[in-house]
């Protein structure tokens, strides 16, 4: 199965390029590129795994199925999302900056998980029954549940943790495994000639369990646990602002599968699932370079002269993902069957979603700065902000745009407006010409008075 061994040949290549690169330069440079550069072969790796993968399923599954598929998990990310009530958080911070403390942090983030995991399984099955029971069986959709809150979720923490030690070629093996084992299950469903959505859950439960015992064997963190629960319920305050970002994160990301699922039918819901999917491909590659980012602030004590650097940085990522999009229709645009025809079917729509993806990454860029510079509350409510601004977009677009045809030139504006509006809240308090956003808030409704 040649997707398996790609990622190989990848690492290789970018491994003599590191060397070719890093050999001319100072010594604090070599570092920063040898890991871009392994992040960089990581995200390349995954993404031609994620691309074999989703090409697979999205061919083989029906756009309807595809559809409640995608809801499902968008539904089970969103609750994931808020699994560990955000310590995770905090043992990245003291990976970063205090390592020999992490055995502490990873038994509270165990603690922490058990305690929120009930109330998030009683969240879904209420979910359940309000939109899913005719689409699907209460069983199959709780073994999706299964994946995204629990399984799924320690791997994460797993991956964010090595991240925050710098174990970047231990991420790399860890997303590499587990998403191969998501493609050798969608190869298998295919070959078989399944088509049927509950079928395929169990497939993708079953891949799902596979990776994680094996993450756990070899990739999680070799730290002595020691757990202080009174510490841990000390730092829930704190932690608490960061899982809610979490969740707003994960609702302005997932919600809206869910919406149109809602309001629009399960064909609509695959068509878009695919068009983010494609467009989220595009994307990926750039996200390497957000984990240096964010790890060289947490390291520097000035940041002035990166903040200066910002506004580039933010016309860099948007021109590549520009031109990434561009390249890739054009592709598509020579050979339109070329990713299968259900990923044709939905041509139409994610051809017109020219600037959203680039919009839509640099949002998460900002994001990311709220909480290098340690903005946890900004964080949480500028994310509140965003979710709510894109939900009502997003509302708005369904039932007032007409047919679906009609949705990508209002999903651009809608997400050209959202950026400006993040840009606007997020460099006047990094900068500190206002101490915080209802700071910031106040200051703009008193200017229109």
């Amino acid at each position: 199965m040649k997707p398996v061994f790609f990622p190989k040949g990848i690492k290789l290549l970018f491994e003599k390029a590191k060397k070719a690169v890093s050999s001319r330069l100072p010594e604090n440079t070599k570092t920063m590129v040898t890991s871009f550069s392994t992040l960089l072969a990581r995200d390349f790796s995954t993404l031609l795994i994620q691309t074999f993968y989703f090409l697979l399923l999205a061919n083989t599954l029906t756009l309807a199925n595809m559809g409640i598929f995608a809801a499902i998990l968008s539904v089970g990310m969103i609750i994931g999302s808020t699994m560990g009530l955000g310590y995770e958080e905090l043992s990245y911070r003291n990976a970063v900056q205090k390592p020999r403390l992490l055995g502490s942090y990873l038994a509270g983030t165990y603690f922490a998980l058990a305690m929120s995991l009930p109330a998030g399984l009683a969240v879904s099955v209420l979910i359940y029954f309000l939109v899913f029971a005719s689409k699907v069986s209460l069983i199959s959709f709780l073994e999706v549940m299964a994946v995204e809150l629990l399984l799924w979720r320690i791997i994460e923490i797993y991956s964010l943790l090595n991240e925050g030690l710098g174990h970047f070629g231990k991420i790399m093996k860890i997303f590499i495994l587990s998403y191969t084992l998501r493609a050798i299950a969608a190869l298998v469903f295919w070959q078989g000639g399944y088509t049927d959505l509950e079928l395929w859950i169990h497939f993708y439960l079953f891949a799902n369990s596979l990776a994680f015992l094996a993450v756990w064997t070899l990739y999680r963190p070799k730290v002595r646990l020691r757990l202080h629960i009174p510490i841990v319920l000390s730092q829930l305050g704190h932690s608490a602002y960061m899982s809610f970002t979490r969740l707003m994160y994960a609702l302005q990301r997932e919600i809206d599968k869910v919406i149109i699922l809602v309001l629009a039918g399960n064909e609509a819901t695959g068509i878009y699932t695919i068009s983010i999917r494609i467009l989220a491909l595009i994307s990926m590659p750039v996200q390497a370079f957000f984990a240096l980012y964010m790890r060289k602030m947490l390291k520097q004590k000035s940041m002035a002269h990166i903040m200066r650097n910002n506004l580039a940085v933010e016309a860099v990522i948007f021109s590549v993902i520009i031109i990434g999009f561009l390249l890739l229709m054009q592709i598509l645009h020579i050979a339109p069957n070329l990713l299968g025809k259900n990923v044709a079917a939905a041509n139409f729509f994610y051809s017109g979603l020219i600037v959203l993806p680039a919009f839509k990454l640099l949002i998460e860029f900002h994001s990311e700065m709220y909480f290098a510079f340690n903005h946890i509350k900004d964080r949480a409510l500028a994310s509140v902000i965003i979710s709510v601004m894109r939900v009502l977009a997003m509302v708005l677009t369904v039932i007032m745009a007409g047919t679906i045809a009609n949705w990508p030139f209002w999903m651009n504006i809608s997400f050209a407006l959202l950026y400006f509006l993040s840009l606007a809240m997020v460099y006047p308090v990094i900068i500190g010409r206002y101490k915080n956003i209802p700071a910031l808030l106040g200051a703009m409704v008193s200017r229109f008075r």
